[in-house]
């Protein structure tokens, strides 16, 4: 909690000197702070930002003294912590004692609500919150007390009524989550999924069982997002502390509820046993909050409203969640309105270009503004990017105008719009096509076979490949020439070609691909330094090689690029021989 302590402000002085901060931490989203002002200060600093009544004036700074009944219990556990004695005692008077002194008048719930007299209005990201005939007055809450000086008050940089709407927190519990005993699987699941329903997920939080954390990071993530889910926790144990957590999160107590008892019954009968008298616990929900069902298993989540946020509980085993998400909160969602799925969506698959020469060249496409909106992701070098179309008024329009462009901008690096997997890419067009391949590696040691054979069906056009780490198999095996390797080296162009032809005659193929680099530690030097690679590809008879140079690094690392690497040249030659010959004949 930011409180600041007034003091006289001497003549010609600088009236931001007025204020003295007594401790002024950072507080998480969500959280507002005291300011205390000095009347010097009252007619410069501008009004807090305001959103609409209820959840988002607690959000984003509000007058005190405005805010509805619904709001009061939120507030009192946030901050039950101020400090008013900081206020020097004969500053104060019975009206400011139980108008402004923000943990006692909660305690007493006498705090005077004059009505609102600045009516609200929506704020966008970037606009200016201030509302010049209001400026703020003694003890109001404002945001991070960034207002203790004159000035421009500053951008709020957070979202507006209808982009909250769309965002969602996810938590999942349980002490073998937090200590990496096992894997979260269900946020990322969910994440996916909620994606789909037209749903941002803002943030992942996982916390043990303990029902102070459980309750804290409920609490933020209601403060942050339209939906929040929950998973884990609800099991008959005395461990299974969410409900507990959500209850006091809600501000509310855990009541039983009769249909969820009865299910729990059904559901052991229908096993033919009788049901632990522990299992009861799992038919405790906060007041006011709707059962869902579990079909598959004994904990029935639940749903519950504090404010306009939703609170959607879910059990924590992947199967279940799985479950009761797919046929009780989906529906749900879309059928109250909530949920707005996508209009589209596109994705490519890119290979070759780094996640750093994509964000110059894409520019202001990624903003958080941009409508469709971009979003991208590395994996073992390949870059995965989508472009969302945002929900509204042309979206279809505009989402197929910025793929063209995308399209016109990467299509020397685009490889797929299905499958992030080189390996299957390659393989689909070998098999669509007709088109026989073979290998020839050498620092890969048989990656880029392993990498192919995965495809179903690769059989019908991959005969095999030769493994020739060392020059004499180079010669025997692929008939390099002996004066090419000593005029060259292994690593070079010249000897990468030579390998993919004798790859290719020796296993009849159209279409062979080689390579040859310095994977390291080891074998680098000025001219050839470890991370250089030289990819050949032959086909039909004609030979042609690329060089790749990856950043030095772990062995294991730079073989794993080199072989996606040839996979990418392989297909990248076929696609060109597509555009300028698409009916060439195979050779007799």
């Amino acid at each position: 909690m930011a409180v600041h302590r007034r003091r006289a402000v001497p003549e010609g002085e600088a009236s931001d000197r007025a204020l003295l901060p007594v401790f002024a931490p950072r507080l998480p989203f969500g959280d507002p702070v005291r300011l205390l002002l000095d009347r010097a200060l009252r007619d410069v600093l501008p009004e807090p930002d305001r959103l609409d009544r209820g959840l988002d004036t607690i959000d984003h700074g509000a007058v005190l003294p405005d805010l509805p009944d619904r709001a009061l219990p939120r507030l009192r556990p946030r901050l039950s912590a101020a400090t008013p004695d900081d206020v020097p005692r004969e500053r104060r008077d019975a009206r400011s004692q139980d108008d402004y002194e923000v943990p006692r008048a909660l305690r007493r719930r006498r705090i005077r609500r004059r009505g609102d007299p600045h009516p609200s209005r929506p704020l966008h990201p970037g606009d200016d919150g201030r509302a010049a005939r209001h400026p703020v007055r003694d003890r109001d809450l404002v945001r991070e007390g960034r207002c203790a000086a004159p000035g421009p008050w500053p951008r709020r940089g957070r979202v507006s009524a209808a982009e909250r709407s769309r965002l969602v927190s996810l938590v999942a519990v349980g002490d073998e989550l937090l200590a990496g005993l096992h894997p979260d699987l269900n946020s990322p699941e969910l994440a996916r999924r909620l994606l789909e329903l037209g749903f941002e997920t803002r943030s992942v939080r996982v916390v043990g069982d303990e029902e102070q954390a459980i309750a804290s990071a409920i609490d933020r993530a209601l403060d942050e997002s339209s939906l929040v889910i929950v998973t884990g926790g609800l099991g008959p144990t005395l461990d299974d502390l969410t409900r507990h957590g959500a209850a006091a999160a809600l501000g509310r107590g855990l009541v039983r509820d009769e249909e969820a008892v009865v299910e729990l019954e059904r559901w052991f009968a229908g096993r033919g046993r009788p049901m632990p008298e522990a299992n009861l616990r799992q038919a405790l929900l906060p007041e006011g909050a709707v059962a869902i069902r579990n079909r598959v298993g004994t904990a029935p989540g639940f749903r519950a409203l504090r404010g306009d946020s939703v609170l959607v509980v879910l059990p924590g085993p992947p199967a279940e969640m799985r479950v009761v998400f797919h046929e009780e909160v989906a529906p749900w969602l879309l059928e109250t309105g909530r949920a707005l799925p996508v209009p589209g969506e596109r994705r490519f698959h890119l290979f070759g270009l780094s996640e750093s020469l994509f964000a110059e060249r894409v520019g202001s496409w990624m903003d958080r503004d941009e409508d469709p909106r971009m979003g991208c992701s590395v994996k073992k070098g390949v870059l995965s990017v989508v472009l969302r179309a945002l929900p509204g008024e042309g979206s279809a329009e505009r989402l197929a105008r910025r793929e063209a462009e995308f399209r016109a901008a990467f299509a020397e690096w685009i490889f797929s719009e299905e499958s992030p997997d080189l390996e299957r890419a390659l393989g689909r067009a070998l098999i669509e096509r007709g088109i026989t391949v073979s290998l020839a590696e050498s620092c890969t040691g048989g990656l880029v076979a392993s990498l192919l054979t995965r495809v179903p069906g690769i059989s019908a056009v991959f005969p095999g490949g030769v493994v020739s780490y060392a020059d004499a198999v180079k010669r025997d095996e692929l008939g390099v020439p002996a004066d090419l390797l000593a005029t060259h080296g292994a690593v070079s162009g010249e000897v990468a070609e030579a390998m993919a032809l004798g790859a290719a005659r020796r296993f009849g193929t159209r279409l062979a691909i080689s390579v040859t680099g310095i994977a390291g530690p080891d074998g680098g030097s000025t001219e050839k330094p470890v991370g250089l690679v030289w990819i050949g590809s032959a086909l039909d008879g004609k030979a042609e090689s690329t060089e790749r140079r990856f950043p030095p690094g772990e062995r294991n690392w730079i073989r794993t690029l080199s072989a996606r690497a040839a996979l990418f040249e392989g297909l990248r030659r076929l696609e060109r021989r597509a555009k300028t010959e698409p009916s060439s004949p195979p050779p007799h």
